[in-house]
């Protein structure tokens, strides 16, 4: 299967490639060993070998202390092996709680004993039982019950009582300790203290609250880490039981219903890759525990779902053999089910998450561009939306029109702001990918009507890589400053979906072309001065060949626009007919008959474009709204829902992020475009559907729903105009079919999909 644009740096590479090898050459365990332990010892010993028990541990005490962008990628081998050594409850866990603590001496020899595989020590964390101490100081005892603790066989165990947090050495009088059997060949440890007599040394320095509140969302990364590794294993079996299993006198993964499905749980991989780097990238970057401990939580509930999802799907898509233990798909699912329960629930994560600005506007808690990346700072822009933005546009519960928005327009440019991902050479704002969010949000977060100026954000890239100087010099500028908008000519009453059987002709005539046909599904073609359009010049050649991209004025004699009304009452959409239409031969972009070429490239900037979080962070925020006005949030079913549709949010926009700067490194992104598309639409969709459910019956009303705060809710608008987003830009079925196609590489008897 094709990976996403991740990039690795050395360090990541290197160590990559050791676990790789690593977990291909490991030996199986002796059985005895597994019933008694639930692990290889031997596969813990070389794991320390390498120096993997002392990856968070500090190097004055023997450890190698790598970043989290490293250890996840040990983890995710780890994931993918299935493995139940205890990496992560003793390198992550029990190793993060003793950094925290301060030094001394008992400290520091248990630091270094984990770092060098020696020592064994599992954590009793709060949520899994409670300890108390009784007597008096210099004479107290230890009594209280504690589950789910791992390793079985710990030498010691670190468990909070009150304020403090102690060493209870395993062999002490009154500790019982009964090993449980997990559904993985795993075991845990059931802890029974009862009047455990403790000494002073016993006593790690520092309350225990904190210490282990940051061992816990560290141990709840890496166990997202590994949940990934799991799912992809998962997913990797999968696709190759789809494109080797034959029934009905072809590979079963021909089939377009299982296809489908195969994207989906691609969505759910890609979804849960991007949301464990963001949080990764947080841990190395920032000590805030509150934001450490909010992405921690959100990759766990997503990375804890889609792996239940995709390998419990994956069962079913290996049919019989999946029930069976002749596939390894169901040791990965029973991995992955104790992974997901372990640190808290899907729901309880999500919750935790959202915990902190549950009832705040979505935006980053990434990367946040400062005003040395963006050339300005927020109160800037603040300043400039309150002075610019006409009034006119807050309160219209729809898409402003580009003619209704020019003057917003034309003050961006006056201010340079107008093409934010465009290269400065050519006017534009030439910010990176997380700048270009941060500067969305910004104007988000002002209440900022979102225009879509394909003009700037399809036509201009396009241009950029494939336009003539001249073209350039005519078209950038006009753009930028919104003397000339511009209108799309690709779909036809016979040519949606499948682009590639358009039918609009176009012949070469004395230095000019003459196109006559027709487009539909035109966005706002009665106000756009321009067309860029897609014309068949060679009606003999190939479908995909004998295409040529050509640019129109609307003024050209021979164009008729008839508006079309959807289903939200406006009528964005029209039909263009052009009868014997002249157009210079300069306006051809690219080489003629090799326009395909160019669309396919213009068709990833439009899926780039439809592919932002805006559409869907928009679309909360009206769901967050109404829900307090409403009271919505004091029903935990509905807060666990929002909280869903929150974390969808952020991680898309991870996903956005990611893509956005493989495509300004050169990558090649196109599938992942499709991805972004389909996620994107989706969710919106799901977030206005329940914008819609909530307003009951206000929801049917024409207009929007008066709110305390802000503007009001166009619940109804933003129900009917979603539902055009899995249908424009590419149906989220042909996306299915392009992901299946394309990124997953999954046989098919058909040509490959034209959008």
């Amino acid at each position: 299967m094709k990976r996403a644009p991740v990039q690795l740096d050395e360090e990541q590479a290197l160590l990559d490639r050791s676990a790789e090898q690593f977990f291909a050459t490991l030996s199986p365990a002796d059985p005895a060993e597994l019933a008694i332990r639930g692990y290889r010892s031997a596969a813990y010993e070389a794991m320390a070998r390498r120096g993997w028990t002392g990856w968070r541990v500090p190097g004055e005490h023997e450890g190698c202390e790598l970043p989290w962008r490293c250890g996840r990628l040990l983890h995710e081998r780890i994931g993918r092996a299935a493995a139940t050594e205890p990496l992560l409850s003793v390198a992550v866990g029990a190793a993060q709680v003793l950094r925290a603590a301060a030094p001394g001496v008992l400290r520091d020899a248990l630091l270094a004993g984990i770092a060098a595989g020696t020592v064994r020590i599992a954590v009793a964390w709060p949520s899994h039982g409670q300890a108390r101490l009784q007597g008096a100081a210099g004479a107290q005892r230890l009594s209280g019950r504690f589950r789910y603790l791992c390793p079985a066989d710990a030498d010691a165990f670190l468990v909070p009582a009150g304020e403090r947090l102690l060493h209870v050495p395993r062999g002490r009088d009154g500790v019982r300790v009964v090993a449980v059997g997990r559904t993985d060949g795993g075991r845990w440890a059931e802890l029974e203290l009862e009047q455990v007599a403790l000494e002073d040394t016993d006593v790690l320095a520092g309350p225990a609250g904190p210490l282990l509140e940051g061992a816990l969302d560290a141990t709840r990364l890496m166990a997202a880490a590994e949940l990934l590794g799991l799912m992809q294993a998962g997913f990797d079996d999968t696709l190759g039981h789809l494109r080797l299993r034959e029934q009905f006198g072809a590979p079963i993964g021909s089939f377009q219903a299982l296809q489908h499905r195969a994207a989906d749980l691609l969505v759910s991989v890609e979804l849960s890759r991007a949301a464990l780097e963001r949080a990764c990238e947080v841990f190395d970057r920032d000590d805030d525990a509150t934001r450490r401990a909010s992405e921690a939580s959100g990759a766990l509930a997503r990375c804890a779902s889609a792996a239940i999802e995709v390998l419990r799907t994956g069962v079913q898509l290996h049919g019989g053999i999946g029930y069976t233990d002749d596939a390894r798909i169901g040791r990965l699912l029973r991995r992955a089910m104790v992974l997901s329960a372990w640190l808290g629930s899907a729901s309880q994560l999500r919750a935790r998450f959202g915990a902190r600005r549950m009832h705040a506007p979505a935006q980053r808690r990434g990367v946040q561009a400062d005003a040395s990346e963006l050339g300005f700072s927020p109160d800037e822009v603040r300043a400039f939306i309150d002075r610019e933005y006409p009034a006119s546009l807050r309160a219209l519960g729809r898409r402003a029109s580009w003619r209704e928005a020019e003057s917003w327009q034309r003050a961006l440019h006056a201010r340079g702001w107008s093409a934010p991902a465009w290269p400065r050479e050519h006017g534009g704002m030439g910010l990176s990918a997380f700048a270009q969010v941060a500067w969305s949000d910004l104007f988000d977060a002002a209440g900022v009507n979102i225009v879509p100026n394909i003009g700037v954000q399809m036509l201009g890239p396009l241009l950029i890589r494939h336009g003539s100087d001249a073209q350039r010099a005519r078209h950038l500028p006009a753009i930028l400053a919104g003397g000339t908008y511009w209108c799309q000519g690709y779909s036809e009453p016979g040519a949606g979906s499948d682009l590639a059987s358009l039918r609009t002709a176009a012949r070469l005539e004395d230095g000019e072309f003459v196109v006559t046909g027709q487009k539909i599904w035109t966005s706002l073609a009665y106000e756009a001065d321009w067309m860029f359009l897609l014309v068949r010049t060679e009606p003999a050649a190939p479908r995909h060949a004998g295409i040529s991209f050509l640019l129109v004025d609307m003024k050209s004699p021979g164009i008729t626009v008839v508006p079309i009304r959807n289903l939200s009452g406006a009528s964005e959409f029209c039909q263009v007919f052009l009868d014997e239409v002249r157009v210079p031969a300069s306006n051809l972009v690219g080489a003629l008959h090799g326009g395909w070429t160019v669309a396919t490239s213009l068709l990833g900037s439009e899926r780039i474009a439809l592919g932002s979080p805006r559409y869907v962070k928009r679309s909360l925020d009206m769901l967050r709204r109404l829900a307090e006005a409403r009271g919505a949030f004091d029903d935990p079913v509905f807060a666990d829902r929002f909280a869903a549709h929150r974390l969808d949010a952020e991680h898309i926009e991870a996903l956005y992020v990611r893509t956005l700067e493989a495509l300004r490194r050169g990558t090649d992104v196109a599938a992942e475009t499709s991805l972004l598309k389909l996620v994107v639409s989706e969710a919106w969709q799901r977030i206005a559907d329940d914008t819609r459910q909530l307003a009951g019956a206000d929801g049917v009303i024409v207009g929007s729903i008066p709110v305390p705060e802000g503007d009001p809710v166009p619940a109804l608008n933003d129900f009917l105009v979603s539902r055009s987003a899995t249908i424009y830009g590419g149906t989220s079925e042909i996306q299915r079919n392009i992901l299946a196609r394309t990124w997953l590489e999954l046989p098919g008897s058909g040509r490959a999909p034209a959008r």
